[in-house]
């Protein structure tokens, strides 16, 4: 009778140090959803600081002026710019005429802008 009762006092001491344990598991992962959530918030700004500086380029009927500033902009900070009817690299602000128009759109990788593609007219 002893053994049965020792045993049952070891089973229930077993059930309590498991809801213990899943208790502080909880805990724990309560206090890290905050810290994840930071650590997204953070990328996002990162994004949109880095957007931020191209927007004023993206666009429509943008002039030569705009468009040799986006591709200056896009090569200091190591963005392709692609000529978007060919597919081509724009090389250089040399392949920009003036007294035309272009179109400037952006490509996007995880939120942040990867390329620009800027549609140059046949001339």
């Amino acid at each position: 009778m002893e053994n049965s009762s020792k045993a049952l006092i070891i089973a229930g001491a077993i059930l309590v140090a498991i809801l213990l344990i899943s208790v502080g598991i909880m805990v724990m992962n309560s206090l890290n959803k905050p810290i994840e959530e930071v650590g997204l918030e953070g990328e996002v700004q990162e994004a949109q600081i880095h957007n931020a500086k191209f927007n004023a380029y993206i666009g429509s009927k943008k002039t030569s002026t705009e468009a040799k500033q986006a591709i200056s902009l896009a090569k200091s900070s190591k963005i392709s710019v692609y000529n978007a009817a060919t597919g081509e690299d724009v090389i250089n602000e040399n392949d920009i005429t003036l007294g035309t128009k272009y179109t400037i759109q952006a490509d996007y990788e995880d939120g942040k802008i990867s390329a620009l593609r800027i549609y140059v007219p046949n001339n």
